[in-house]
Parts: structure tokens; sequence; C-alpha cells
């Protein structure tokens, strides 16, 4: 898998797979996103277009993963590895109905969550002994 770097957003450095073929099935997938923090995959993003696709594609999660639960914007699933998200809305650039699924790691978001906690924890003991 070749992934090329797309540029920063806040701490996540963004990549995108230019082979990728793009698609879920026989549904277009745009915008397929990978982001690292601190050089580990944290979550993957795609997008699709037009209200069938969306539905379809919301039809596939759930029959896979169960009916989620129902958000503001949405539907989420929680598991004990990842969180996933499904945001319905409209594309205010291009118009049209538009489907956003993202994958988290709850493990890598937690172990890097984890590891700034001991680093600030060492920063504190280190500060503490050099009074």
């Amino acid at each position: 898998m070749q992934l090329e770097f797309e540029g920063n957003r806040d701490k996540e450095k963004v990549y995108r797979r230019k082979d990728d073929s793009n698609k879920l099935s026989d549904i277009q997938l745009e915008n397929v996103e990978y982001t690292f923090i601190q050089d580990r995959l944290t979550s993957v993003r795609f997008l699709v277009r037009g209200k069938s696709n969306r539905e379809q594609v919301l039809k596939a999660l759930q029959y896979s993963y169960g009916t989620g639960t129902e958000t503001f914007i949405g539907r989420s699933w929680e598991g004990n590895i990842v969180r996933m998200s499904y945001m319905l809305g409209v594309d205010s650039e291009k118009g049209g109905d538009i489907g956003i699924c993202e994958i988290i790691s709850k493990k890598m978001l937690k172990d890097i969550s984890d590891s700034k906690d001991q680093d600030q924890e060492s920063r504190v003991r280190k500060a503490a002994s050099d009074l």
C-alpha cells in the first residue's frame, strides 16, 4: 500500500492512497483519508455522494454492525477497539446528499493519551527534583 502525504490537520498527518480503487462494492468512495498521530494509524475516513449511495452504505453498515446509535447527524457504533460514525448531510459547495464515514482506533487514541500523560508526569517529577 503506497500512501502519499496530503498535509497536516492539527496534530494529525493525513495521507491518501493513490493506487486505491476507492470502491465499496459498486459505490464510488471519495476523499479516502488515513490519519496518523505519532506515526500510528488512528482513523480512516471516506465520503460518498448521492442519496442512493449514502443509503446503501448506511444499510451495509447496519447489516454488518447492527443499527448503531442515532446521533444528531447520523449514526455511530462503539466497539471495544474502534468507534465508527456515519454522518449524513448535504455538500454545501457542490450540492447533493453526502455520507461521511469515519472509523477511529480507540486503542491508538488511548495509547497516545496515556503516553502524553506519562510524559507530563515525567516532566513534573523532573521539575520537582530540580528544585
